[in-house]
């Protein structure tokens, strides 16, 4: 039985896609315009327009990275800790 190479790239983005989903992560816009970034920086130009635009390209790819994508595992971390300062006042007033 062999599959569609198409149908496990498909199986392995949505496998990933689903992971990103669950745990969160760092934008995924960052590798793209990490990489854009290196063209611009590598383009020879006296006037250093296209090496401005990679610098700026690159350091807005870093920001990037470090903005942190919430997760399911994120919303419900949150989720508890709000259940559980509800839990806390109820108790309060009942006593």
């Amino acid at each position: 039985m062999e599959l569609d190479k198409d149908f496990v790239k498909y199986l392995k983005k949505t496998l990933e896609d689903t992971k990103f989903a669950i745990e969160g992560g760092s934008d995924p816009k960052a590798k793209k315009i990490r990489k854009t970034s290196y063209i611009f920086l590598s383009m020879p130009d006296p006037t250093s327009i296209s090496t401005m635009i990679g610098i700026t390209l690159y350091t807005t790819s870093k920001v990037l990275e470090k903005r942190k994508i919430r997760g399911i595992k994120d919303y419900i971390a949150e989720y508890n800790i709000m259940v559980k300062n509800a839990k806390d006042i109820i108790k309060d007033l009942q006593i």
